[in-house]
């Protein structure tokens, strides 16, 4: 099994930021590393999961994140409205009205 590990400098370049940048993210333990000594190795699967969490949700074109809730509700409403005769455009628009009064409700909070 071959492990991939990143120097402070490594990551640093790879994600063009200061390695000061990198070394506050150890600190404050958002970037899991491990101390050899006076320096730290970060992991490549470890570098993966802090990537994961700093992804921003997509936004679409109105600044609203597009929500996975809402896709997975989608597939499975079109599924049951399907089952009961409606075409798949009546289904989706339903949930895509519900889902326009939310947004913008909350813009308006």
């Amino acid at each position: 099994m071959e492990r991939k590990f990143y120097s402070t400098e490594d990551i640093a370049e790879i994600l063009g930021v200061p390695k000061r940048s990198v070394q506050a993210w150890i600190r404050r333990r958002e970037l899991t590393a491990l101390k050899l000594g006076r320096e730290y190795r970060i992991r490549d699967s470890d570098l993966q999961d802090f990537l994961k969490r700093k992804e921003r949700p997509a936004v679409n074109s109105s600044g609203f994140p597009i929500r996975r809730r809402l896709i997975e509700e989608l597939h499975h409403y079109t599924d049951v409205q399907k089952g009961a005769g409606k075409e798949p455009e009546e289904a989706v628009q339903g949930i895509v009205e519900d889902a326009i009064a939310e947004m913008i409700e909350k813009k308006d909070n």
